[in-house]
């Protein structure tokens, strides 16, 4: 029957090289499925894919899926566990998890095979594996095993881990000729006669080919099955405490003829396991979704907790809405989802059919962090790296750790903004303990996506982050940017430039004003305003700079404004200036607003395209000089493209850019497209 949806995890086999008996019923299962399945793969970035596997046109998941749909899942071991483990009662009726496992039959043969409550065992076929090739440090191996002994009895991991077998091996190995050779695992018993070896499956092969004879577990083996043993010419003899024991020479003739009389049939891989699955049924998509939605909430100041808002209202309207959080919201707003609570109420994470937490890097998001780390559900990650969040939560101690973990090395934490600039050196924006952690991540990004898909194990979507400031055409014509130029002062015959947001060096402040000292000495004309809170000691900083360049009479340091006089100064700008350096994918909020408004402008090359900016805004490289940034401006004034608001490419950015649109996005990536609430 056809599995719409069937993934196979195959990071046991990224773990273990394929090198145990499980391993390798799990690459046999595999390798028969994508060659007769249209199957997906569940790998971890962090090691490579087996070459068996991988195929052209065979796709690479990172995590399982959050949408409400049909799933099965083939996995195997300690992944296994975890997957059942950690499976989420939201999930658990659409995902149905198959295990490849040790199985006696009714008519007592053996082996592995695919297993999952309510539907039959489907035997995996029992092969050997033909790989003749060893490894270099198998050789060496081998070849010091050749050198101290010529007769040896090799012991399956599984049997040398029960003391009482070891004990009596060990002593009827005293004195005389014959090795114990443990594979792929510890004895239990450490003794001059035992030796244990670590091999791949050429080396094991080759180490079956040589030996007297291989004991075997009554149950699951460790290192290698009875069937593979006769494939490569060996005898085999299973064993347990208590079985009496004269001598290895004795052990090796009762191997010989258990192997005999007890042949083992070597059936081919099973062409398809899961030919007699029955159908899965799932539960209907809910008509309205409960969704808890945990976040800082507007009025706290910030971009998060003013996007909050805006999701939260355009939710209402497709899914009943409860808001979980520590701020106090407005009444307005508050009438207007189902729900308000704080974060410290007991949580009924069972009632909801998903929950969304806002994170942010201030250390206000850690009981949202606890939280989510208890619960799980999807996370809007709204910042591309969170240093700061996690030095306040991790400590200095557990921020190192991360490091270690992340980098292979530990760079001192003891300065936050050293660390901060030196991300883009360390390629890796240091998220694990949020995004590995998350069932689902939305970054506001397509670079932010990118990255994470490339380094985390973590399902991560990308939608286009919706606009705090929506503005009509009407809000932007002439005689509204006329009168909130004269409101704020701001002379009319003069462009005006603006950059937007906090004043930071880390956000190009000094840059800004070389840009604008090259305009000056070029003879063009224009005005410069810094609109965004700034602390007073840069704030004496740049203007030492000013007076320095001799741009007194051209820049003014706006400071923080309030909320109406920053739509305001949205309207009375002209062009809009933003250099900031930051890698990974950080979304400009200040470059997004100036969008909104229409404005035409230049900015750093990764910051436009963090929000997929429009041709009004001109894209130069991250790390130029700033007489290219002030070429562009230049050109902008000359050609006095600026007095077309809104420019061009604005009116697709604003559909992309909606929050409602951002709402159906977001509860279609959980429910599919078209039933993501009415």
């Amino acid at each position: 029957m056809k599995i719409a949806n069937l993934i196979i995890d195959v990071r046991p086999l990224q773990r273990t090289a394929g090198d145990s008996p499980l391993g390798r019923a799990l690459m046999d299962a595999a390798q028969a499925l994508i060659q007769t399945r249209s199957a997906r793969l569940l790998a971890s970035v962090n090691a490579p894919l087996p070459a068996e596997l991988a195929r052209e046109g065979v796709a690479v998941l990172r995590a399982l899926p959050i949408r409400r749909e049909a799933v099965t899942v083939i996995s195997a071991g300690q992944e296994a566990v975890a997957l059942a483990a950690d499976m989420r009662p939201q999930m658990k009726p659409f995902v149905r998890l198959l295990t490849i496992e040790w199985r006696k039959g009714a008519d007592g043969v053996e082996g592995y095979a695919v297993c999952g409550d309510g539907v039959p065992d489907a035997p995996v076929g029992r092969t050997a594996p033909t790989e003749t090739d060893v490894s270099d440090l198998d050789q060496l191996q081998l070849n010091l095993l050749a050198d101290v002994c010529e007769a040896f009895l090799v012991v399956d991991a599984a049997v040398a881990s029960n003391k009482d077998i070891m004990r009596d091996l060990v002593a009827s190995a005293r004195g005389g000729d014959m090795r114990i050779v443990v594979l792929n695992g510890d004895s239990a018993v450490e003794a001059p006669e035992v030796s244990s070896l670590r091999l791949g499956a050429g080396g094991i092969r080759r180490l079956v080919e040589k030996a007297q004879a291989v004991l075997l577990p009554h149950d699951e083996p460790a290192a290698l099955t009875s069937w593979e043993v006769e494939a490569w010419g060996g005898v085999w003899l299973k064993i347990s405490a208590g079985d009496v024991v004269k001598s290895l020479s004795d052990l090796c003739l009762l191997a010989a003829e258990a192997s005999s009389s007890a042949h083992v049939h070597n059936a081919p891989a099973t062409p398809d396991v899961l030919a007699a699955l029955p159908r899965q049924s799932i539960p209907d998509a809910p008509d309205r979704p409960r969704i808890a939605l945990v976040t800082p909430m507007f009025p706290d100041k910030g971009g998060p907790p003013h996007s909050s808002l805006d999701l939260a209202m355009a939710l209402t309207e497709l899914c009943d809405l409860d808001i979980w959080t520590n701020s106090d919201m407005l009444p307005l707003h508050r009438k207007k989802v189902s729900n308000v609570y704080r974060l410290s109420d007991a949580f009924p994470a069972d009632r909801y059919d998903e929950i969304i937490y806002v994170m942010g890097n201030h250390k206000m998001y850690a009981p949202i962090y606890a939280m989510m780390r208890r619960y799980g559900g999807v996370v809007i990650q709204h910042d591309a790296h969170m240093l700061d969040f996690l030095n306040a939560t991790l400590g200095r101690g557990g921020l190192e750790d991360l490091l270690l973990r992340e980098l292979g090395y530990r760079p001192p934490a003891h300065d936050i903004g050293a660390l901060i600039k030196d991300l883009a050196a360390f390629g890796r924006p240091l998220l694990s303990p949020i995004v590995e952690t998350a069932h689902g991540v939305i970054v506001h990004s397509p670079t932010a996506r990118s990255v994470i898909d490339n380094l985390y194990d973590s399902h991560v979507e990308y939608f286009p982050v919706g606009m705090p400031y929506p503005f009509d055409v009407e809000k932007l014509a002439p005689d509204q940017r006329l009168q909130a130029k004269l409101s704020f002062g701001v002379d009319p015959r003069v462009p005006c430039i603006v950059s937007f947001g906090e004043v930071h060096l880390q956000k190009g402040a000094k840059q800004c004003l070389f840009v604008l000292n090259e305009l000056r000495s070029w003879g063009v004309e224009f005005q410069f305003l810094f609109v965004g809170p700034i602390q007073s000691a840069l704030r004496c900083e740049l203007e030492n700079y000013i007076e320095n360049l001799s741009l007194t009479d051209y820049v003014k340091i706006v400071g923080a404004v309030s909320e109406e006089h920053y739509i305001r100064y949205l309207v009375a700008g002209d062009l809009v200036l933003q250099i900031r350096q930051i890698p990974f994918g950080q979304v400009s909020g200040a470059l997004l607003d100036a969008v909104s408004a229409g404005m035409h402008g230049v900015a750093s090359e990764n910051l436009a395209r963090s929000i997929e900016a429009p041709e009004m805004i001109r894209r130069v490289t991250d790390g130029a000089s700033p007489t290219i940034y002030a070429e562009e401006i230049a050109q902008i004034i000359a050609s006095k493209a600026y007095e077309k608001r809104p420019g061009p490419g604005w009116n697709d950015f604003t559909v992309k850019h909606d929050f409602v649109v951002y709402a159906r996005n977001l509860l279609a990536m959980i429910f599919g497209r078209g039933r993501e609430g009415r």
